[in-house]
């Protein structure tokens, strides 16, 4: 398997060394037949994609159209645009003679039928203008498209073309024909580099981003010297709706690979209040572009107000795409219209890779089964007796999911293994100082762990110990061939710290003690865990990490932040459960101290806090610094801090036994295309014997 997926590497690297950007493009016949049109740079008497000239005479539909149909070859209103667009281009190159005569048949016969439905809906932009500049161009080739005269559907249609010139103040700018209908080109097919962005986020959109990293920073690189070395902005006689896209896609990609751009080079569209304007009045033109700058801002730093007044534009838009009725105009948006309900639904933070990376497959429908491998992780939580203690919860399935769905690369199994294993433990731990243990048990069980010795610990307190003991002694084991030095001791330590936290927490408890805001918050911070799940994936990424890089002032940092951010998001969807259990928390201490406040009140003002630690946690994650953290380790805190959004937006799917089984079987047992399930799809309740996590 690994020699096959070698192989196809090597065959992709080798097309893309000389590969013509321009073939990226997907075979839309309205994409292919404006490429087709452009002429030859060596001759002006051929088509410079003659293959896009064949593919045009090889995919003409029954009826003579080309484009979108819907069942038994119907046509959709798209398909007049199409299949003008198709003729034109033939004609271009006096070649598919007979396909011209066909396609002239279906618009003779069905151009009022459909404009017909077209007035039936609220009216597109995009398509008064395309429709008219195709029957202007095709006049221009000497094609005679309405011998008998002009149907009046199609000069209303004229009309409201010039009605709209007129009002946007364009119309002497836009007079040649083909120009009429470019702003309406698909913006890959405009941009050569534009393209290779595209490329990119393909790339990694579909998991594959690590087999090509070296083509990426090369690309990447390019990219981010020619834009540093253009100006800024545009004027609104320059303005072109493709920039915003092209900006903003190049400033999320730039910055999400570590380079230190400013939003400022996509932001500018708001300063200009004609385009502004423009955009906002046309919003229905511009929705590709406003996903572009919303997904944009989603890698938002503390203190770029731009970028938030970006957001805040970009979702209005997209939130009154989606609720108004226009998705009818074309039959051709239900992936936009998809896209953009799920970049409203699901904040990015809360996103595990390979999810991500599994919805963009089944848009290519390639069926492919995932990740169906040995059980062997979860003979480890049998084998270990945390299985078999009874009283804490079982969360194996989810905490190996979690963690496979966020540290998906194959490389990276050592430290997926060791995330998914330490969240277990932290689970399991915590339960056991909460809701079983004595506090004698509980005490003897700190000590134990701070001489670091089980001996004279019994029952449940012993498989805790050992299993607490063999974990670390693993991890130490693999991380000595990586870092050439024993980490035993700096694991004991973290573990220590979490364990007395939770022995406070329980000394609280049984007290019936209320802590200040302070005191809960110096050990929540340990409490929560995330140092124990995150450092040793840090320490297996596979690459040396000096005891000064992990001990510096940079790295504290981002633990401070990364550990604080999930934290509140743990408070904010458990308060309910923990005030019933009196158990200390954010959200009901900041209500005892602020009685004036209503939950809701703390709770905005808690998520305000989070915002503005997670846009600075990942300043610190994608920008390099002196001595910080090499970027796979980096990355590690990220993924480990979208497993709690993703546990904890909006609810609290941890605790549930059965909202994270749709994810989980989609993840890890169903077939990508057919969507059936493998014989051993995850029941509610049950704990799988799947080998996930490898």
């Amino acid at each position: 398997m690994e020699e096959c997926i070698e192989g196809l590497v090597r065959e992709m690297k080798g097309m893309m060394v000389d590969m013509d950007v321009y073939s990226c493009v997907f075979s839309s016949a309205y994409d292919t037949a404006c490429l087709a049109m452009l002429p030859s740079e060596k001759s002006s008497k051929g088509s410079m994609f003659p293959k896009c000239l064949q593919w045009i005479i090889e995919n003409q539909r029954v009826g003579g159209f080309w484009g979108e149909g819907y069942e038994y070859n119907s046509p959709t209103i798209e398909s007049l645009p199409s299949t003008f667009a198709c003729i034109i281009a033939l004609k271009s190159w006096n070649v598919g003679h007979e396909c011209i005569e066909k396609g002239l048949e279906f618009i003779h016969g069905n151009i009022n039928k459909l404009l017909l439905e077209q007035s039936q809906l609220s009216g597109a932009q995009r398509f008064t203008i395309i429709l008219p500049a195709m029957i202007e161009l095709a006049n221009s080739k000497g094609l005679e498209i309405f011998p008998k005269g002009v149907p009046d559907l199609v000069k209303s249609v004229f009309k409201e073309r010039d009605n709209i010139l007129q009002r946007e103040g364009n119309a002497q700018a836009l007079q040649a024909p083909l120009l009429h209908h470019l702003e309406a080109l698909p913006l890959h097919l405009m941009d050569r580099e534009f393209t290779k962005l595209l490329m990119v986020d393909l790339l990694e959109n579909l998991g594959l981003g690590e087999y090509f990293t070296k083509e990426i920073q090369e690309m990447l690189g390019g990219i981010y010297k020619m834009w540093m070395e253009k100006g800024q902005g545009t004027t609104w006689e320059q303005f072109e709706k493709k920039q915003i896209c092209m900006d903003s896609l190049a400033f999320r990609l730039l910055r999400m690979h570590g380079y230190n751009v400013s939003p400022s080079r996509f932001c500018w569209y708001l300063d200009n209040m004609e385009i502004r304007s423009h955009v906002e009045e046309n919003y229905e033109e511009y929705l590709s572009s406003m996903l572009s700058v919303y997904k944009a801002s989603h890698l938002m730093f503390d203190r770029e107000i731009e970028l938030e007044k970006a957001r805040s534009f970009s979702k209005m838009l997209l939130e009154k795409a989606m609720s108004n009725n226009i998705w009818e105009n074309f039959s051709t948006v239900n992936n936009l219209q998809d896209e953009i309900k799920y970049e409203l639904r699901v904040p990015w933070l809360a996103r595990l890779d390979h999810l991500v990376h599994r919805r963009h497959i089944e848009r290519f429908e390639e069926g492919v089964m995932l990740w169906m491998g040995n059980g062997s992780y979860f003979r480890w939580v049998r084998k270990s007796g945390i299985q078999d203690l009874g009283f804490a919860r079982q969360k194996t399935t989810y905490c190996f999911f979690a963690s496979a769905a966020a540290i998906c690369e194959p490389n990276m199994s050592l430290a997926r293994m060791s995330s998914a294993k330490s969240g277990i433990l932290v689970t399991v731990i915590d339960d056991f100082f909460d809701i079983h243990g004595s506090m004698d048990e509980l005490q003897s069980f700190t000590d134990a762990i701070e001489r670091w010795n089980g001996g004279g610990l019994t029952a449940h307190a012993k498989v805790l110990f050992c299993a607490l003991d063999d974990h670390i002694n693993t991890i130490a084991k693999q991380a000595f061939h990586q870092q050439a030095r024993d980490i035993t001791d700096h694991l004991r330590q973290i573990w220590y710290k979490a364990i007395k936290a939770w022995l406070k927490e329980a000394e609280w408890i049984r007290n019936s003690y209320i802590p200040s805001v302070e005191e809960y918050r110096e050990v929540a911070m340990e409490s929560i865990g995330l140092e124990q799940i995150v450092l040793p994936g840090v320490y297996l990424v596979g690459l040396e990490i000096s005891n000064e890089i992990i001990h510096h002032d940079h790295h504290k940092k981002i633990l401070e932040l990364v550990t604080l951010s999930t934290r509140l998001l743990n408070d904010m969807q458990s308060y309910e459960r923990e005030i019933k259990e009196c158990k200390p928390n954010f959200v009901s201490l900041l209500l005892r101290q602020n009685r004036r406040q209503t939950t809701q009140d703390v709770i905005d003002n808690l998520k305000k806090i989070l915002d503005q630690k997670e846009r600075r946690l990942l300043e610190k994650l994608l920008i390099e610094e002196e001595n910080s953290l090499p970027s796979p380790c980096r990355k590690i805190h990220l993924r480990i801090l979208k497993i709690f959004q993703m546990f904890y937006n909006g609810t609290n799917v941890f605790d549930s036994p059965t909202q994270l089984l749709g994810d989980i079987n989609k993840a890890i047992y169903k077939d990508i295309t057919s969507g059936c399930a493998s014989a051993t799809q995850i029941q509610p309740m049950c704990e799988p014997i799947c080998g996930s996590c490898k």
